[in-house]
């Protein structure tokens, strides 16, 4: 029995360990043209996600890339193809974009810091 019990452990851990790096975050990432800056800069964003836990700054798992847009959190977050060469950029407007979804799920409490 506890030998099913080591292996059932070692199995889970490794699955978790498996699927952690296959897609740390389930996000859904749609491009609006399907142009090759837009398919890079899904890569690019895929990469750094993989790279750094922002799990603490996502509030919304939609979004959308789209070329030649200003960056906007709704109705759909939606990142530009500008910053395909800076990674800092780009985790900079990701996270901008994704703290309106924050404010905005916690509204009262926004009200509150601006009246402040």
């Amino acid at each position: 029995m506890a030998r099913v019990l080591v292996y059932f452990i070692v199995f889970f851990g490794m699955s978790l360990v498996v699927f952690s790096q296959v897609n740390p975050l389930p996000l859904e990432i749609s491009l609006k043209n399907n142009n090759e800056r837009e398919k890079e800069t899904e890569g690019q964003l895929r990469r750094i996600l993989n790279q750094y836990d922002l799990s603490a700054w996502l509030f919304t798992k939609k979004i959308l890339i789209e070329s030649d847009v200003v960056p906007h959190s709704h109705p759909v977050l939606t990142l530009s193809t500008r910053h395909l060469k800076d990674d800092e950029l780009l985790i900079a407007t990701f996270v901008h974009e994704q703290l309106h979804w924050h404010l905005e799920a916690n509204s009262a409490a926004t009200i509150g810091a601006v009246k402040e």
